[in-house]
């Protein structure tokens, strides 16, 4: 079964276990979800993504 990551819940969600993840490693980290826009910066309708504070999917510092 293919996980939802897609649409606001589900970016909500993958945003959410991601700071849960890093903080059980003992890292702070900030994830959240944010609309998907295109080349001109306009919103692709029902689709979400995940932003984070971290480089290259590892926590600064």
């Amino acid at each position: 079964m293919q996980k939802d990551t897609l649409t606001e819940a589900g970016a909500m969600l993958l945003a959410s276990q991601i700071v849960g993840y890093w903080t059980a490693q003992g890292r702070k980290v900030k994830a959240w979800a944010v609309p998907v826009v295109d080349e001109a910066g306009n919103r692709v309708l029902g689709l979400w993504g995940v932003r984070s504070d971290m480089l290259n999917g590892v926590p600064l510092g």
